[in-house]
């Protein structure tokens, strides 16, 4: 009887925790849904620097890039709730800024080709 009751207060635990965390994790994404729309609507320059990392599955997340017209680097369908998909990004991000900055400009490739 007492395995019972405890396998039962450990499962209740668990659901709650899960409530609990997915309504922060809910209220965070609004918060951060509203400052960044307060924020463009301030300074709308600021826009034309974001990236949007990462698409979540929460309904926030697909308001903002449409509201920001932001189209996302990876669409996984995550609901994590740590930025997981943000975090998976970022070695895109890297290296599409290392391409940009390193690669050759076709008329370099082009001059190189005409002086063999």
């Amino acid at each position: 009887m007492v395995s019972v009751v405890v396998v039962v207060v450990s499962v209740v635990v668990v659901v709650v925790s899960v409530v609990v965390v997915v309504s922060v994790v809910v209220v965070v994404v609004s918060v951060v849904v509203v400052v960044v729309s307060v924020v463009v609507a301030i300074k709308p320059e600021v826009r034309d620097t974001m990236l949007l990392g990462h698409l979540s599955s929460e309904p926030a997340s697909k308001i903002a890039a449409e509201n920001l017209n932001l189209k996302p680097i990876l669409d996984l369908d995550l609901r994590l709730g740590e930025g997981t998909g943000a975090i998976l990004s970022a070695p895109i991000i890297r290296a599409a800024c290392r391409l940009h900055a390193e690669m050759s400009p076709l008329s370099d490739v082009a001059n190189l080709d005409s002086s063999s």
